[in-house]
């Protein structure tokens, strides 16, 4: 699924579509899809990403806030609560309890709880493996317990080794880019090296036109010597002459 999604980028929202035959152009795409790979997994290191997990969180938050007044939740032990509606046809009942404490990112601020901290057996727990509004409802309702309990299954995660992690990543794509960075330099000494590189071109031209003028005709005159016709060689314009005029 992630090599077809990064295809399907390539091809249709870098690539535009287009069957590339060139492999100077499919390279070039593929680096400058890369760059911005790199760039927003540092924007995302830096500010956070809006995930669709956080974002079913908040709507659950949210939910619980507008939709739950019609339930009730009591507190069966200090880990364990339950919460239940009454119905037409009966009760609706649905348990909550406290399982571990952790600091991972996906978590609703909220309530101050992660994705771990509680469960639920209702379906929305169950199938998306989401902080469901009952779990909103009871951390709103039992604040301070939820808060309180403590497990000997606590999973501490450390921030610190964290941090380095995402330190060596920067690093690691600084250095990345910094390979495909061109220093390009102002329009004014391009257009001066040019001229002072065509200059010498010219220069180099002439001189080689001269040298080649002066051995064609001392060939010249070596040939009318070899012929024995030295006194009409003597009499001969040089070759210069010529191009001179």
């Amino acid at each position: 699924m992630k090599l077809e999604r990064w295809h399907r980028e390539l091809k249709y929202e870098e690539g535009g579509g287009k069957a590339l035959r060139r492999l100077d152009k499919s390279l070039s795409l593929v680096l400058r899809t890369i760059s911005k790979k790199l760039i927003g997994r540092m924007i995302s290191m830096e500010w956070g990403k809006l995930t669709a997990k956080i974002s079913t969180i908040r709507m659950r938050h949210e939910k619980s806030c507008k939709e739950m007044q019609a339930y009730t939740a009591e507190e069966l032990q200090p880990t364990k609560w339950i919460i239940y509606k009454t119905v037409a046809k009966g009760i609706n009942t649905y348990e909550v309890n406290k399982v571990k404490d952790c600091d991972c990112p996906i978590r609703c601020h909220k309530c101050q709880i992660c994705i771990h901290s509680l469960t639920c057996n209702c379906v929305d727990y169950a199938v998306r493996f989401t902080i469901c509004k009952h779990i909103h409802y009871v951390c709103q309702k039992f604040p301070l317990m939820v808060a309180n309990v403590s497990d000997e299954t606590v999973l501490l995660v450390d921030e610190d080794s964290n941090r380095l992690r995402r330190e060596k990543e920067k690093e690691a794509i600084l250095k990345e880019k910094e390979k495909s960075v061109v220093h390009e330099e102002p329009t004014e000494l391009v257009y001066e090296q040019v001229k002072r590189n065509m200059q010498l071109l010219n220069n180099a031209i002439d001189i080689a036109n001269a040298e080649q003028i002066k051995r064609i005709d001392q060939d010249v005159k070596n040939l009318l010597q070899f012929m024995d016709i030295s006194p009409f060689c003597s009499s001969l314009p040089s070759i210069q002459h010529f191009s001179s005029k």
